[in-house]
């Protein structure tokens, strides 16, 4: 009998500070499970605004990001959202670190899939690395 197909799933997680890659496959179960969680909790602790040049505007069931100002000159498109995307997009209106995003994210939604804090974090990246979420230092 064949095995139910489930969406492949993996996390990128940046290395925390002070992790040093090239000992990771060394490291003993143990340490390299606390580096790991030291990782995830760098990675959780990030903080995010939206971009201020990004205005928000409904169209029937979706959301869409409309470039505007600066933003506008280098990023030529727009952006449909969901209205889970524009859930989490939203949480950020104010600075917000990704660990309670997470926690707004689980409250609203219920995740029978299990896979639901990967694709928040990479959502959240991807609009981070696009430039619609500007992290705060």
């Amino acid at each position: 009998m064949k095995q139910v197909f489930s969406r492949p799933v993996s996390h990128i997680v940046p290395l925390a500070e002070g992790i040093d890659a090239r000992t990771l496959a060394e490291l003993p179960e143990q340490e390299l499970a606390q580096a790991w969680h030291a990782c995830r909790h760098a990675e959780d602790s990030r903080v995010f605004q939206v971009n201020p040049d990004i205005i928000p505007r409904e169209i029937g069931d979706e959301w869409m990001l409309i470039p505007t100002g600066t933003f506008a000159q280098h990023f030529n498109g727009m952006i449909s959202q969901n209205e889970f995307s524009h859930f989490v997009w939203h949480q950020f209106a104010e600075p917000r670190a990704i660990s309670e995003v997470m926690q707004a994210v689980h409250a609203e939604y219920e995740d029978a899939t299990h896979v639901m804090d990967v694709e928040v974090h990479r959502l959240i990246e991807d609009y981070a690395n696009m430039g619609l979420l500007l992290e705060k230092k």
